[in-house]
Order: structure tokens, then sequence, then C-alpha cells
């Protein structure tokens, strides 16, 4: 005979490791409802993770912020990302940027850290050249994304317009 026939059982689990696996559980859930701000808000949850994402030619004095550029007179595009509420410890930022038609250009990725105890800020620069490149020799213009992810978690994206 093959098979033969079993009988159910019931399950002994140890009282203990019932009470412990519940009390992690409930730890778990009174945790997560137990963040609070630090501006003393007193149980109020704290602030999702932001970004927003500007851009200049860093020719022009001042580096204005712009929607668009002329890839035929940019020498480098800054892209500037500011982010804040970030909690404190060490972080990776992620930028991805995406042609006209969603073919991936670029990705990059910059470390930094939020010192203290409590969520801060920081902004982030990074140089996308221009000329002598793909973009100025292949003339690839139209509108351009760049999609801003703090440690794997996209936050946030922004469109820019890259004329002839």
């Amino acid at each position: 005979m093959l098979f033969s026939r079993c009988e159910p059982r019931p399950l002994k689990i140890p009282g203990g490791l019932v009470f412990s696996v519940l009390a992690g559980l409930a730890c778990l859930l009174a945790g997560c409802a137990a963040k609070t701000s630090t501006a003393g808000g007193g149980g109020n949850l704290g602030q999702p993770v932001a970004a927003s994402i500007s851009f200049c030619d860093d020719a022009i004095a001042g580096c204005p912020a712009a929607p668009g550029f002329s890839v035929e007179s940019a020498r480098d595009i800054v892209i500037q990302v500011v982010w804040t509420n970030v909690p404190a410890g060490n972080h990776v930022q992620t930028l991805a940027l995406s042609m006209p038609g969603g073919g991936l250009y670029q990705q990059t990725q910059t470390a930094f850290s939020i010192d203290g105890d409590a969520p801060g800020s920081v902004t982030l620069k990074r140089i996308l050249p221009v000329a002598a490149t793909w973009i100025q020799q292949r003339s690839i213009t139209g509108q351009w994304t760049v999609e801003a992810a703090l440690d794997g978690q996209p936050v946030t994206s922004q469109m820019v317009e890259m004329n002839p």
C-alpha cells in the first residue's frame, strides 16, 4: 500500500507562543499609531516625506528656475531637488531622467544624511551636461521627465522641456 490513512490530530501550540505573537502585533500597531511630530503637536502623525524638483541653466547669473531650455545654447542644466520631512538617518536619492518617449537616459544615486532626532530638509543638485552630448548632437527635444525616489520609494516627478 502506497498511502496510509492519517488521522487528524489537534495542533498543540504553547500558550506562551500565542501570547508572544499577539503581544508583538499589538506593539507594532501601537508603535505605528504613536508616531508624533517633533513640533509638539502631541499625537499628530508626522508629515510625509516630500520633494520638489526645479531646473536652471547654470550659465545664467543666479541660475533662475525655468521650465525649459534650448539644446543648442544650454551648456549644463542644474537639477535641484529639495527634500522636506526626511527622517533622521542615512538615505539615498535616486534620480531617473527619461527622454521624450519614455526611454531612460540616465539614472544617478546620491547618498546623504539627516542629523539629529527629528526629520529635516536637504537640497541636492545634479548637473546634466547638454553641450557636446547626445542631447545636443542628436537634438533630442521634447518633454523629458525626472523622477525622484528616496530609499527606493518614488516620491515625485517633474517634466522639463528641451527645445531646439
